[in-house]
């Protein structure tokens, strides 16, 4: 007879997963090309009896999207955030949210934006799927929720759980493309490093972070499109031009350095800056925009003389999730200035 000892139905705690596709929803032997057909049963099933996984919580599963990652639009992330809040009030006591890694940084950082909750909320993927022999799909929905599942992770903004790291979604960065060949994990966390991890099936923090307050779902400018646009040797205005005159409602720039442009693309900038908010962000891995460094045509301190936003330490990504963001939410360009003044912008 086994000698494990169960934990009683009622002091388990309840957890929802809420599937929305990507690798970690790959499935069956053999397939030439991969596509998401696992729905949120079938992602639940590997979980039982696994030391610490769904039988260590009552898991509820609601498979809300069945897609690959890039298909998803704000619009779903909204409708994602409205579910995460909707099974808060009715009872959760953490959220687990299994999605593709394409868009995993968006999605998760667009969620920390969206969601105020104190309760645990998860994001998790894989990038090996079910029918690959080294999938890391069960063990990264495991490890979530797990973390989902200990009220002492709580408050903490919403979190990726990947390879039993425990990520803070404002620090997630890709820094390799395939689950495979990297000199370094997949994901990483930049600046800060990871919150903590999973060992022994229990969460492990060490870092806390200060939460950033919620945006607003009630948009204003539900249509708002932000550009992006990267700067390089001998990149000129011409792209920046386009999308001001194409209807972009803002820009986002990943720029050289500290964040920096050369002297054409900073003369359109500045044109494009006077109609619409333009924001800059580096487009290293990690590292932030320089403030009063280097002020030669299109160096950063030209840059902000110009009216162009500097993105602290986000990343190009995570910035043109915010500004859509604070633009479908009617933000004006002296809120938004101030918004990644938070992120060590000022």
């Amino acid at each position: 007879m086994s000698q494990a000892v169960r934990q009683p139905m009622a002091d388990r705690p309840r957890v929802v997963l809420l599937s929305l596709g990507g690798v970690v929803s790959v499935s069956g032997p053999g397939r030439q090309t991969l596509r998401p057909t696992a729905d949120g049963a079938a992602l639940l099933a590997p979980l039982h009896g696994a030391r610490g996984g769904a039988d260590a919580a009552i898991v509820l599963q609601r498979t809300l999207r069945q897609v690959p990652s890039t298909f998803l639009t704000f619009e779903d992330l909204a409708e994602l955030a409205d579910e995460v809040d909707r099974h808060i009030r009715e009872g959760a006591q953490g959220v687990v949210v299994a999605a593709g890694s394409d868009t995993l940084e968006e999605l998760a950082f667009a969620l920390d934006l969206l969601i105020e909750a104190e309760v645990p909320v998860v994001v998790t993927a894989a990038l090996r799927p079910g029918s690959h022999p080294a999938s890391d799909a069960a063990a990264n929905l495991v490890a979530a929720v797990q973390v989902a599942a200990d009220p002492a992770v709580r408050d903490l903004g919403v979190l990726v759980v990947l390879d039993e790291a425990i990520h803070a979604a404002r620090f997630l960065r890709r820094a390799w493309s395939t689950a495979g060949g990297a000199p370094s994990t997949a994901f990483v966390s930049a600046p800060g490093g990871p919150l903590g991890w999973v060992a022994e099936g229990r969460p492990q923090v060490v870092l806390r972070l200060d939460r950033v307050p919620a945006l607003p779902r009630a948009w204003a400018e539900p249509s708002a499109k932000v550009a992006v646009l990267e700067s390089g040797l001998d990149v000129d205005g011409t792209l920046v031009d386009a999308a001001v005159q194409s209807g972009c409602a803002g820009i986002v720039v990943q720029a050289m350095g500290g964040g920096h442009v050369g002297p054409d693309m900073a003369d359109a900038l500045a044109g494009a800056a006077a109609r619409i908010p333009v924001v800059v962000a580096p487009r290293a891995l990690g590292g932030p925009t320089l403030r009063a460094s280097y002020g030669f045509v299109g160096g950063e301190v030209d840059l902000r003389r110009r009216g162009v936003i500097a993105a602290g330490w986000l990343s190009g990504v995570q910035a043109r999730v915010a500004l859509t963001l604070l633009l479908r939410g009617g933000e004006d360009r002296r809120s938004i200035t101030a918004w990644f003044g938070q992120f060590g912008a000022d």
